[in-house]
This record gives structure tokens, sequence and C-alpha cells, in this order.
């Protein structure tokens, strides 16, 4: 296990590279979900491996969950950014669990109706 002062202490030491490695890594990352959600829709299909948005969503959620640990335990500007960008993340990756709600069921469990593969 890490050390969380220690590590916060290198981001501070190193925020230019933090914040730029941050910055290419959500261009990337937003273009590729916003490709996807996009694709998904026009071929009403679910763009994003079931799995993949079983274990993200959760997890992202957990994460805005844990907001006093974030902002009041921890205090630092990194946590709050990330629990910041999160939101956006997270709400991105809602908009995948409704692709798969909506359009998986063909696919994943074909011999259930559409209600009982939402439930």
């Amino acid at each position: 296990m890490y050390d969380p002062v220690s590590t916060l202490q290198a981001i501070d030491r190193n925020v230019v590279a933090v914040i730029g490695l941050c910055v290419v890594a959500l261009v990337f990352n937003y273009a590729y979900f916003g490709e996807a959600i996009r694709l998904g829709f026009r071929h009403k299909t679910y763009s994003m491996p079931a799995s993949v948005t079983l274990i993200f969503l959760p997890h992202d959620l957990s994460y805005l969950l844990h907001f006093n640990k974030w902002f009041v335990e921890y205090g630092h500007w990194f946590c709050k950014l990330w629990w910041v960008g999160l939101i956006f993340t997270a709400s991105i990756e809602a908009v995948f669990f409704y692709q798969l709600l909506r359009y998986g069921r063909q696919e994943i469990l074909p011999q259930l109706s559409q209600r009982a593969y939402v439930l």
C-alpha cells in the first residue's frame, strides 16, 4: 500500500507534469467516450463492454460518495479536482449503463423480455 501523504506531496512537487498528463488523458478519454456513445445510439447497441460498465460506474460513484474523505479528511486540491472530474465521468458512464439496458438484451440475454432483462 502507498502512503497518501507522500503521494500528494509528490503531486505538489510535480504540479505542471501531473496536470498536463491528466489533461491529455482526459481529452482523449472523453473523445473516446463521446465517439462510443455517438456510435452506440447510431447503431442501437451498447457501446462499452458490460463488464466495464458494471465495474467502473459503481467504482466512480463510490469515489463521489466519499466526498467527506476527499474534501475534509485529505482536503488536497488534487483529490477535489479528481472528484469534480469524476462527476462528468460518472455521468458519461451512466449513459453507457442506459445503452446497456436499452440495447443489450438481444445480445446478452435474448431469451428474456426487455422488462425482465432490465430488472
